[in-house]
């Protein structure tokens, strides 16, 4: 998908793009994940169901069709596939320019998804996600303090804030 192969990655049917993902994941829980989700109180991912959401609803013009999206992606993955509903989707806010520009410090190269202009669009379907169709679900975590970007230590220490009463009522 990334590479092209269905058409440019920016304008394929995210309908089709969350399937690759959704699964990706189905297979990873099936084949190995069940024996360690069975064993312990609490794991964390990176880039789990709601990152796919975000991208993918970048591509959709309307809310409604957006939201129509993520239902059925929740639906798909979680009721259907069975893969675990997150009680938490910690969602780091940075805005895309500053994402840009560390790329690019770091010798990059941009691919369409790194993009500032689509990532203004991802920016937007995690505030839409966090703030208007599942509040209660998601935590967004500003990286940034009066303009200063925060370090990954004090990141880690808001995260932790956010995430310890969690841990303590499972």
């Amino acid at each position: 998908y990334l590479t092209g192969q269905y058409g440019d990655p920016l304008t394929v049917n995210p309908y089709l793009t969350f399937g690759l993902y959704a699964y990706d994941r189905a297979d990873f829980f099936v084949n190995l994940y069940k024996t360690i989700y069975t064993s312990v109180d609490c794991l964390l991912f990176d880039r789990y169901v709601f990152s796919n959401l975000a991208h993918q609803m970048a591509k959709l013009e309307s809310t409604d069709q957006q939201k129509e999206f993520c239902d059925y992606v929740r639906k798909v993955e979680f009721r259907l596939l069975g893969i675990p509903r997150p009680i938490k989707n910690i969602i780091l806010r940075l805005p895309p320019v500053m994402a840009v520009q560390r790329m690019r410090a770091a010798g990059k190269i941009l691919d369409g998804h790194e993009q500032e202009n689509y990532l203004l669009k991802v920016a937007d379907a995690y505030r839409r996600l966090a703030e208007d169709f599942y509040p209660d679900e998601c935590l967004m975590v500003d990286c940034l303090d009066n303009g200063r970007e925060l370090t990954k230590e004090e990141i880690h220490e808001k995260i932790w804030l956010a995430v310890k009463p969690i841990l303590e009522r499972s």
